[in-house]
Order: structure tokens, then sequence, then C-alpha cells
């Protein structure tokens, strides 16, 4: 096997790790936002994971997973802010399922 072969394998191996840490990770991120319109502490959780989520995906080849967690980031940052653009639940209710729909398939 040559270096490069032998390095795409080792590639392929870590990305398919990664993709059931990712279906865990967008998992747990789903359970937090269901409860996060009542708890201000859950709407902080909830901006940690998708944070670490748009941080780590891109990385291991999520691309569009990474683009979604952010964007579900910034609602949730702005709904925590109290800013007056934020959106309603509804529209962060839609982006987690953007986000769900870029899960890997186990």
């Amino acid at each position: 096997m040559s270096a490069v072969s032998e390095a795409k394998a080792r590639l392929a191996a870590v990305r398919a790790k990664f993709a059931g840490k990712l279906r865990d990770r967008i998992d747990e991120l789903a359970q937090v936002v269901a409860a996060a319109p009542a708890d201000a502490e859950q709407v902080a959780k909830a901006i940690e994971l998708a944070h670490r989520l748009a941080g780590t995906a891109g990385s291991f080849g999520y691309a569009d997973a990474g683009a979604e967690a952010l964007q579900l980031e910034t609602q949730l940052i702005s709904i925590r802010d109290g800013a007056a653009d934020a959106p309603p639940w509804a529209d962060v209710d839609a982006q987690l399922r953007r986000v769900i729909a870029t899960k890997p398939p186990a």
C-alpha cells in the first residue's frame, strides 16, 4: 500500500469514527434545544453545543453540518441576548431540523 493510499485509509477511518460522534452530538443538541425555550441554562448549553459542532464538523468533512450548526448558534445567541431581531422559536426549530438533516447515516 502506498503512503497516499495509507493516509487516505486512515483519514476515512477517522471520518467514520467522527460520523458516530456527530450523530450523537446532533441528538444531544436536539434534546437541549427542545428544553431551551423554558430554561436560560439550556439556551446557554445549546449555544455551546452548536458552537462546538459548527467548529468541528467541517474539519472532518461535514461542512453542511457545521454551516447549519453555525446558523443555529447565531439564532440562539440572538435569543439569549434579547436582540430586537431575534427569531421566533419556530425558526429555531426549523433550523434545528436542518441540522438534523445533515446527520450522517448509521
